[in-house]
């Protein structure tokens, strides 16, 4: 069975459970879905009756499960389970986007590559910012391993008859504020993941970056992993107000940003680099051999211009 073949085969399953009465007046749907960096992906959608919004089941990971071997019942089982759960963190008060004055706290900016998001950012307001762009979206829903939130639409601006200057300024606000950015030594999450996760097996930064055989190995080079509280979107730090401008001054230099993925950033101070394509080497070859498609947040590197108080492209991908 192939995938295309396989999402029918979950949507005629999940119809049937519908209609045998797990979920009273309800309809499922599948839709392709366009993610970051225009990475495709299948969603399925159950929506009881009168709701305008649902959880949105991404349908590649199970056929993954399909492909190794799983049962076709047993795959439903498990996204049956899994729409359950993520309703159940669903607040009793859900935000509706209709009304704006709801919404206005909620609402966020991202950051994402603005060559590899071209055909999304036609639909949506954005900022260019370098080789990069400012979105917005408002979050739905926060909680301790995962957040949810939804693209604001030029048709959503419109029809709250506000600008981009005005979600700018929301965005500035409430980004910060519901995601603090959190800067720690990489020395010091070496020794804390290597203590937690892998007791005495070793570890390697997630993005592939600088890699130990034990907690006493360290980077030569003194790195710092910029994110936020969440671990999630991190990258969207950069932009926030006067992040960069008070790292600089705890440093008393400038430094460089290595976009590790969307998720965090690497700084670097600039007096350790000697040339900073050596960087954007080291940035490209770890997009390509570990960064998710739709993790990638750019192969350029960029520099914090301490005397400046400006953001520019070191090395331009």
């Amino acid at each position: 069975m192939n995938y295309h073949e396989f999402q029918n085969q979950v949507l005629k399953m999940i119809r049937r459970r519908i209609q045998q009465g797990w979920i009273p007046s309800a309809s499922a749907v599948t839709e392709m879905m366009t993610k970051n960096n225009g990475m495709e992906v299948c969603g399925l959608f159950i929506r009881k009756e009168g709701e305008t919004m649902s959880p949105a089941i991404y349908l590649e990971a199970y056929y993954e499960l399909y492909m190794a071997g799983q049962g076709m019942d047993q795959i439903v089982d498990q996204i049956c389970h899994h729409y359950e759960e993520a309703c159940s963190k669903l607040p009793v008060d859900l935000v509706s986007p209709e009304n704006f004055e709801d919404v206005k706290p909620f609402i966020i900016y991202r950051i994402v590559n603005l060559d590899r998001n071209r055909d999304m950012l036609r639909s949506c307001p954005c900022i260019p910012l370098l080789d990069l762009a400012v979105t917005f979206r408002w979050l739905v829903l926060s909680d301790e391993n995962s957040i949810s939130s939804a693209m604001i639409t030029n048709f959503q601006m419109d029809f709250w008859k506000v600008g981009v200057a005005d979600l700018l300024e929301l965005a500035r606000v409430n980004t910060s504020r519901l995601f603090p950015v959190e800067i720690r030594p990489m020395e010091e999450m070496i020794r804390q993941l290597y203590t937690e996760e892998m007791g005495e097996s070793g570890w390697q930064d997630t993005a592939g970056f600088p890699a130990c055989g034990n907690p006493d190995q360290v980077p030569d080079v003194p790195m710092f992993i910029m994110t936020n509280r969440k671990g999630i979107n991190g990258a969207t730090c950069l932009i926030y107000e006067d992040v960069l401008r008070n790292f600089a001054d705890r440093l008393r230099e400038g430094f460089y940003i290595l976009p590790s993925s969307v998720h965090e950033l690497i700084l670097i101070p600039e007096s350790m680099i000697q040339d900073p394509l050596d960087l954007g080497a080291m940035v490209k070859e770890v997009n390509e051999a570990v960064v998710a498609d739709d993790e990638i947040l750019s192969d350029s590197v960029y520099h914090f211009n301490r005397e400046k108080n400006s953001l520019e492209l070191a090395v331009c991908a």
